[in-house]
């Protein structure tokens, strides 16, 4: 992240870094959505538009399920178009290399395609057997080696989760007490149980216990927002009290300001970020410190500066739904080519062959036919399961076909050879 812009001050630079480093060594912030409302100390804005719905309670919850930077770092593949046999290597490769929490919803996508296929092929090998098999006693049986090796990945992920959340509770309810006793500081210093402190001091005091809640961690999700409210109620009571110093609290709300102008500024800088999803992590981001590490600023810039704030929110979130948009478009784009093979493997089912050489021919077709849906990529998801539908039974349909063919064959060899023996 490059911070090179001149009215980014050095407290905001140590800020974003001091945010980064957490979400490094945590693996419980969930993507967060960014708040739409300015903290209860400044009067509470409203947004007119909903460019901020998108972005509100994770951010206000302090999500305890995702490191938003592992998350990104990792590339999305379009794992519907690939093989069972890289599937089981990308979800190998994923489980052994990255954060269990940073792949969950890669390995639930390379799961939900590979079960897909892999139930495809059951289907087909049991339908082959049924129509060359004679033998009503029988019990189709087939061993698929790669679904065990793809079974012994997926075991290891769960295992990494399971043991991720039970550390992750543990580390929850100790947060949880942590930020019960800074508020407990926080209501002595209100409630004055040192006399002797001077403003200087309560000031300074007030710094390290911002500090300290900066630092808390994350807490569970039912109790953030008791939690928050509380914390921020008896920061309020700090600022009702320290009014009687006009010159210190003037001199805090200016400090304050400065901070939040120059997160606008960096916010402004985010406009021209190619990037659209790297810019806004880095708004989320933004958003962070400005509701949990920085203070209220006058009454007359309050307003402003939020206004000026959650209009450069909104202009990324456009982009990002932009983005979002042709990214459903590439979707629709691919549910228009698997429905053309989809119409040409009922075609090739439904063509009279009459001959075994004419059958293995149809087979390569098939298999071509196949393999571009499966390469075809991702559908939008309101329609994924009943395209998977359609696709499986027009391939069950060129099965019925297939069998029928060579279970006549089958047949008059069998009463061929029955003539042979009794004429023998």
């Amino acid at each position: 992240m490059n911070f090179a812009h001149p009215l980014v001050s050095s407290k905001l630079i140590s800020n974003l870094k001091h945010f980064k480093m957490l979400e490094e060594k945590n693996d419980n912030l969930q993507e967060a959505d960014v708040e739409k409302v300015e903290a209860s100390q400044e009067n509470v804005i409203t947004i007119s538009k909903n460019a901020l719905e998108e972005i509100d309670d994770s951010n206000a919850e302090e999500n305890e399920d995702d490191s938003i930077q592992d998350k990104h770092v990792i590339p999305m593949l379009d794992y519907d178009s690939l093989s069972m046999e890289e599937l089981t290597s990308e979800l190998d490769k994923l489980v052994h290399n990255h954060k269990v929490m940073a792949i969950k919803d890669h390995v639930e996508e390379i799961r939900k395609s590979f079960m897909n296929q892999y139930h495809h092929l059951i289907d087909e090998k049991r339908e082959e057997f049924n129509a060359s098999n004679t033998d009503d006693n029988a019990t189709f049986e087939y061993h698929f080696p790669l679904k065990n090796k793809f079974d012994a990945a997926y075991d290891n992920y769960k295992t990494n989760r399971n043991n991720h959340y039970n550390q992750l509770q543990k580390n929850l309810k100790s947060n949880l007490t942590i930020r019960n006793e800074i508020i407990d500081e926080l209501k002595n210093l209100v409630d004055g149980t040192d006399e002797s402190l001077s403003i200087g001091d309560m000031f300074k005091k007030m710094s390290d216990i911002r500090e300290q809640w900066k630092n808390a961690g994350p807490i569970p999700r039912d109790k953030y927002n008791i939690v928050w409210n509380n914390f921020h109620f008896h920061v309020e009571r700090f600022y009702d009290l320290i009014h009687l110093d006009k010159e210190a609290r003037d001199q805090d709300f200016k400090n304050n300001l400065e901070q939040k102008q120059a997160i606008i500024e960096r916010a402004k800088l985010l406009l021209d970020e190619t990037d659209i999803m790297k810019a806004f992590r880095e708004l989320q981001l933004l958003h962070r410190i400005w509701k949990e590490e920085i203070g209220p600023v006058d009454r007359e810039s309050r307003e402003v500066i939020w206004n000026e704030f959650s209009e450069i929110t909104k202009q990324i979130h456009d982009k990002r739904e932009a983005y979002n948009g042709l990214a459903k478009e590439r979707e629709v784009e691919n549910l228009a080519k698997k429905k053309q093979i989809i119409v040409q493997i009922i075609a090739l089912g439904e063509e009279d062959i009459q001959s075994h050489n004419g059958w293995q021919n149809q087979i390569k077709k098939m298999e071509s036919l196949r393999e571009s849906f499966f390469k075809a990529g991702k559908v939008p998801a309101e329609v994924n399961e009943d395209t998977w539908a359609e696709f499986k039974n027009a391939v069950r349909g060129f099965n019925v076909h297939k069998n029928a063919f060579y279970k006549d064959i089958k047949h008059e060899q069998q009463e061929n050879l029955t003539k042979k023996i009794s004429t023998g």
